[in-house]
């Protein structure tokens, strides 16, 4: 949850999903993070995708300390 209040945009919503979900408009895509620390990327059509969106997934968790 503590995530969630600090990320504008992040969803975070235990009772529907157990993930917190940061979506990204370039590259169309979304990070779900877990407790367990997995993260899924969904949405990617290449490689690259992916990549761009684990960075800027990153920049998000920097941006408030937790990287």
């Amino acid at each position: 949850q503590q995530l969630a209040d600090n990320i504008p945009d992040a969803k975070y919503n235990p009772e529907e999903f157990p993930g917190l979900i940061l979506h990204f408009d370039v590259p169309k895509t979304a990070a779900l993070l877990f407790s367990s620390g997995k993260v899924i990327c969904t949405g990617a059509k290449e490689m690259v995708d992916v990549s761009s969106a684990i960075d800027l997934m990153k920049e998000k968790l920097s941006s408030i300390g937790v990287l």
